[in-house]
């Protein structure tokens, strides 16, 4: 006998995580980032988007390229980290020019 599993989508209040209805959810992402230091951790929704990220994920990508200037060059108000990885101006001139694979352990 099989059983089927009927299940709803789930359906987030608009405002996305800004909205009142999930400051518990905001709270408990605050926590894990904070306690993910000193490694970096976005929190990315579906579509790519940074919504929140730790300081460890700011200094890391820093590191390499300034996040706000590819931000104003590819417009909009959200960052979006496949942008920013693939962007001539972001982390893509970073691995240009590797013909070989980085050694393994």
């Amino acid at each position: 006998m099989q059983t089927q599993i009927w299940s709803r989508p789930t359906v987030f209040p608009p405002g996305g995580l800004d909205a009142d209805d999930l400051a518990q959810a905001r709270r408990a992402l605050t926590v894990m980032l904070t306690h993910h230091e000193p490694y970096g951790a976005p929190v990315l929704d579906r579509n790519w988007n940074v919504l929140m990220s730790n300081a460890a994920s700011t200094r890391i990508f820093s590191l390499f390229v300034d996040p706000m200037t590819v931000l104003a060059d590819i417009g909009g108000e959200n960052l979006k980290v496949m942008r920013l990885t693939l962007h001539p101006s972001g982390l893509k001139p970073q691995g240009h020019g590797r013909s070989k694979p980085l050694p393994t352990r």
